[in-house]
């Protein structure tokens, strides 16, 4: 699969978080495939807010970064 399918077949899956590691222009396609499956329906709207609510939640529950 190219970035842009496993990005939206990843979000499908139920995954809250995508590590786009295959250069900086694949991170804007697999933003613009998850986008696109939103706008046209293939993924929900609630199902994004779901991973977002989740996210902030973790985040809350870390210790700060350590300064460098």
């Amino acid at each position: 699969y190219g970035v842009a399918d496993a990005c939206r077949m990843a979000i499908e899956a139920g995954n809250d978080m995508l590590a786009i590691c295959a250069g900086v222009e694949n991170i804007g396609v697999g933003y613009a495939a998850v986008l696109d499956a939103v706008r046209i329906g293939g993924i929900s709207e609630a199902r994004i807010d779901a991973s977002v609510r989740r996210i902030i939640a973790l985040k809350r529950r870390l210790s700060p970064s350590p300064p460098f």
